[in-house]
């Protein structure tokens, strides 16, 4: 279930990631409406992910030389 919240003057969007965990991102959001809209479209992309419709993000530091060998 996403949801939205206000610390100071920033945004966040909390929503469950592909792998079942909260998260909660700084958002650029003005209002606690855009926060909502952001946090809803964060959680349908992970959903999608977690069905296999949609490919996980992987942040790989590794060159194309080292994968190969």
């Amino acid at each position: 279930m996403a949801s939205a919240y206000r610390k100071r003057k920033t945004w966040y969007a909390s929503y469950r990631d592909a792998a079942g965990c909260f998260r909660a991102v700084a958002t650029t959001a003005t209002t606690k409406a855009d926060a909502k809209r952001i946090a809803h479209d964060l959680e349908a992309k992970a959903e999608r992910q977690r069905f296999g419709l949609e490919p996980l993000t992987a942040d790989c530091k590794l060159t194309l030389t080292e994968l190969c060998e």
